[in-house]
């Protein structure tokens, strides 16, 4: 494979320096420019930069991003820099647009065997040289900067690559990189050409981002079925869709045509406004993402999109992972021990405290979580540019229940009370959901200050409360019973974990998906299925309909 990958090298330079052929064109253009007011109050330097004139090669990627989110300049790629801002004497609102506008390129990258090689990349110009005419690989060659946006041209036309509101303290100053990825580049790269411009514009006015109505508005542009559902109203006290089976512990009868024909888009409230949450078996929630598939479980009220971890492959609803492990990444222990209320964290803190602040605070790391991070090091850190930070909830706020399958579960949450953490009584006993996690220490996030800034990397679980509205039941304590569901997008055929917690009978306990997709909580120390949980950024993705055959892509 090398051996064919050096040979393309050769012939495409060959046929460059011979021919004399430009294998691709970058100039800067001015767009219309929508001021609203005057054009004295936005400040955009889109000198005309260096034309990109047979410099591309074919790069690994690997070698131009690195693992801490940062990209560096080499030769063999197209530069050129755009400079947006709100003059600092006008005291207005504005949002300021990157675009590309691609007015020609080979099918080798629209439909032939390396669609998806050609990438631009957008970067924080952080260097001395500012000005876009001067800006050039040889005047910041070797030099690293931080990655902003990134994604693949695969298609002709014009697309934002950058929207940001503006502000009149700051001039935004940024890098547009074009290069070509030699991991994805086939033989037909040989010979194919692409010219484009980028123009820079503004805009009077706020942008409606950090919303879940601008994401959700972005996805339905790719698939119109992306719509909320308004007809019907999820019954959280069944399953999604019709085709739960009812089985009576007691006496082993099973009752199928359980659920409340529920299969689509729902809304909700999280911590950041209004979300909007797949249910039941939907099939327009596939994601490629970093070398991996994914299912989108809501779009989070900040705009991110929450997804779970789904394999190597894509896989149909209804699919049984019990032998295959594909949908996880291994089956830790959530902690590996169990006799006191701190082990239900995922972060904890004070074995043996008096206290619930000492117990439950963020010091140490649960096993999983151990694990997930070392995951996330290995294998998501060098696409951290399309990672949000946003919330991933471990509740542990306190709910007493005076009675529970045979239990008090009066206790305030240390050593060993037996505490009912309050996803107890919304789950198991009201069947209310939620997507408001109520204490801060328990919002996980990296540097997002909504929440508690603990995390090492932007990664967690999914909660008992996610896996409730997207179609999964409790177990019913009082009847013994449950409802099976083979029928939603969550089901795998195996156990795994949510990071939702609950004490009982002495023992750390956590929710987790069971293998016929119904939910329930055990202890700690088991060995259940690890599904990762990410979140884009808005506008991370690209292209892709969401179907298992033509999955939303990333970049």
């Amino acid at each position: 494979m090398n051996n064919k990958k050096k040979l393309i090298i050769g012939i495409v330079l060959g046929i460059i320096l011979v021919s004399g052929i430009t294998y691709a064109i970058l100039t800067w253009t001015s767009t219309r420019i929508n001021l609203g007011i005057t054009s004295d109050c936005f400040t955009i330097d889109y000198t005309k930069g260096g034309d990109i004139t047979g410099s591309l090669k074919l790069l690994n990627e690997e070698d131009l991003i690195t693992n801490d989110n940062k990209f560096t300049i080499k030769n063999g790629v197209g530069i050129s820099s755009a400079n947006i801002g709100i003059n600092s004497n006008c005291n207005i609102e504005g949002y300021g647009r990157l675009l590309l506008n691609v007015t020609s390129i080979s099918s080798a990258f629209t439909t032939g065997g390396s669609v998806g090689s050609l990438k631009y990349v957008v970067l924080k110009n952080t260097s001395s040289i500012t000005n876009p005419s001067e800006v050039s690989v040889t005047s910041l060659l070797n030099q690293s900067f931080d990655i902003e946006a990134k994604g693949s041209i695969t298609s002709s036309g014009t697309k934002d690559i950058l929207v940001r509101n503006l502000s009149n303290t700051e001039i935004y100053k940024y890098l547009i990189v074009i290069y070509i990825d030699n991991n994805i580049a086939g033989n037909d790269v040989i010979g194919a050409t692409f010219t484009g411009t980028i123009s820079a514009d503004a805009t009077q006015g706020k942008a409606s981002l950090g919303n879940a109505d601008y994401t959700l508005q972005k996805l339905n542009s790719l698939n119109s079925t992306i719509t909320v559902d308004t007809s019907h109203t999820p019954d959280f006290s069944t399953v999604s869709g019709n085709n739960g089976v009812k089985f009576d512990d007691n006496t082993g009868t099973e009752t199928p045509g359980q659920g409340d024909g529920t299969n689509g888009i729902y809304v909700s409230e999280d911590d950041f406004g209004t979300s909007y949450y797949f249910r039941g078996a939907v099939e327009n929630n596939y994601v490629s993402f970093a070398n991996y598939y994914w299912r989108i479980i809501r779009i989070n009220g900040d705009g991110s999109i929450r997804m779970i971890y789904a394999g190597t492959s894509p896989h149909e609803n209804g699919y049984n992972d019990s032998s295959t492990y594909d949908t996880r990444i291994g089956t830790p222990a959530y902690n590996s021990s169990y006799n006191d209320n701190a082990y239900v964290g995922y972060m904890y803190g004070t074995t043996g405290s008096l206290t619930y602040d000492a117990t439950h605070s963020n010091t140490n790391d649960s096993t999983i979580k151990s694990y997930i991070d070392n995951w996330y090091r290995s294998h998501l850190s060098r696409y951290s540019y399309a990672i949000a930070d946003t919330i991933y909830c471990n509740d542990r706020s306190v709910t007493p229940v005076d009675s529970f399958a045979g239990m008090a579960l009066t206790g305030t949450g240390i050593g060993t009370e037996d505490t009912a953490y309050s996803s107890l009584k919304r789950n198991y006993i009201d069947h209310t959901p939620s997507l408001k996690c109520t204490n801060i220490n328990d919002r996980f996030t990296v540097s997002n200050d909504i929440g508690n800034t603990a995390l090492t990397y932007p990664v967690g679980l999914i909660t008992l409360d996610e896996a409730a509205m997207a179609g999964g039941l409790t177990f019913d304590f009082n009847t013994s019973s449950y409802i099976k569901n083979m029928d939603y997008y969550l089901y795998t055929g195996y156990y795994y974990w949510t990071m939702t917690p609950n004490f009982a009978g002495g023992r750390a306990r956590v929710g987790y998906v069971r293998n016929d997709g119904s939910l329930f909580n055990n202890f700690v120390y088991s060995d259940y299925g690890a599904r990762p949980v990410v979140s884009l950024n808005s506008d991370a993705i690209s292209r892709g309909s969401g179907t298992m055959i033509d999955p939303f892509v990333v970049g």
